[in-house]
């Protein structure tokens, strides 16, 4: 009976007590996009039918290269284990085109263009609040987005779809039991993005793969 009695204050010492069901949670962070390799293209040229084949100009390795990007989060907790979360992020990359291998021996040039790039992002989140304490508590989260790419000139838009899948932790830095803010802390996460459609350097819808982290305020109302 002593064990049991000296159990119990220890047990909701390290119980997460600021994840409630039905609160809401904000987040601002700043975010960093890793880099996408888009592929290599030929350029060619058709000779005359009397030649056949084709004749290679030159050859192009395009990289949609790693950017930093601000997000926002607002999530609804609909247990104290799962929650729902919407995102939206922008962000600004390069996409660097890499020419070599001309026909006459030009030296090789990279071309740099500035898109501007937006998704939005929905998310199912579940908390292991049994790996956890009273102040951080570990996640695990994934979804389906939509991304938006605008070049440079903006007269040319890609759109397509995201698919992502994460981890991460939450930490309570301050908390009270009442009131309009119930928590303030930090959120960070680290998750992996595939894409399907937006920008493709030789007109086909591939399937991309890319990293991504981001780290910034949570705040629980």
């Amino acid at each position: 009976m002593v064990l049991i009695l000296l159990a119990r204050p220890a047990a909701a010492q390290d119980d997460p007590d600021w994840l409630r069901a039905r609160a809401i949670e904000a987040d601002v962070a700043i975010a960093w996009l890793g880099g996408e390799p888009l592929g290599r293209v030929p350029a060619t040229l058709i000779p005359n039918q009397s030649q056949g084949g084709t004749y290679e100009l030159f050859t192009t390795d395009t990289t949609l290269a790693s950017a930093p990007a601000f997000e926002a989060r607002v999530g609804y907790h609909i247990t104290r284990s799962l929650a729902v979360e919407g995102a939206f992020l922008v962000g600004s990359p390069e996409l660097r085109t890499r020419i070599t291998r001309d026909t006459e021996d030009a030296a090789p040039v990279t071309a740099t263009e500035r898109l501007s790039e937006y998704r939005v992002d929905g998310s199912v989140v579940w908390h292991l609040t049994g790996l956890g304490g009273s102040r951080a508590v570990p996640f695990v989260f994934g979804g389906a987005g939509y991304i938006r790419q605008l070049h440079q000139d903006r007269v040319l838009l890609e759109t397509g779809h995201t698919f992502h899948a994460g981890a991460g932790v939450k930490v309570a830095l301050s908390t009270r039991p009442r009131g309009l803010i119930r928590a303030i802390g930090l959120r960070a996460d680290a998750r992996v993005y595939l894409r399907e459609g937006g920008l493709a350097v030789d007109g086909e819808r591939d399937t991309h793969t890319s990293p991504a982290a981001s780290a910034g305020l949570m705040v629980g109302f």
